[in-house]
């Protein structure tokens, strides 16, 4: 898993680790240049590269039973 920030990826690390949020890497890049307008999304990709599934905005319990379905 990994979390893209557009803060400094040391301060993003401290942000992550200050909610409990434990993530494989930490990314540095500016949100709209990769195609994000609005937080918390997601991206699902596959080992191509391609974008399977996106989440958007805060989810319901049920969306979050969704994805950890996906996830599993």
């Amino acid at each position: 898993m990994v979390a893209v920030l557009p803060q400094a990826v040391d301060e993003g690390h401290r942000y992550l680790d200050g909610e409990g949020v434990h993530v494989d890497d930490v990314k540095q890049a500016t949100l709209s240049t990769i195609g994000v307008t609005g937080t918390p999304t997601m991206f699902l990709v596959d080992g191509k590269g391609t974008v399977a599934k996106v989440w958007e905005g805060k989810l319901q319990p049920d969306q979050e039973a969704g994805v950890l379905a996906v996830l599993k």
